[in-house]
């Protein structure tokens, strides 16, 4: 799981600017946590759309590279089921297919309450690792 480790978790200042850090991670799963502030809700006060999903993204390219290849994303769908109020967001992602060439990604997205805010499935397409 050394990519995950050298290109995830390290210098990625997307995540910085969203205020995401992961959580854990192991062979075909990962999670991580958003903190939710004022730059991500909108006027009505709840979490943008748009911030859910990278979040989704995110934990579903780090659950694709424990397997030491190198995804993005190919395709998405996603469900927002809830509002989302409150102090952070908790995503876990769980690869259900690996093919080849690609892998299907399940996301949960929860609250701190653990309300169920979001679900996507993201396709991921592996690209070769020199591209990273």
């Amino acid at each position: 799981m050394k990519l995950i480790n050298d290109v995830i978790l390290k210098n990625n200042l997307f995540q910085e600017l969203l205020k995401m850090n992961a959580i854990e991670y192991s062979l075909d799963k990962a999670s991580a946590r958003m903190k939710i502030d004022e730059s991500i809700m909108t006027f009505y006060g709840m979490v943008y759309g748009g911030a859910i999903f990278a979040l989704a993204e995110v934990v579903s390219i780090a659950a694709s590279v424990t397997n030491d290849k190198s995804y993005v994303t190919m395709d998405s769908t996603v469900k927002f089921l809830n509002p989302a109020y409150g102090e952070y967001l908790v995503a876990h992602a769980e690869v259900i297919y690996r093919g080849e060439g690609n892998c299907s990604v399940d996301v949960v997205v929860n609250d701190e309450n653990d309300t169920l805010i979001a679900k996507a499935m993201l396709t991921m397409f592996e690209i070769e690792s020199s591209a990273v």
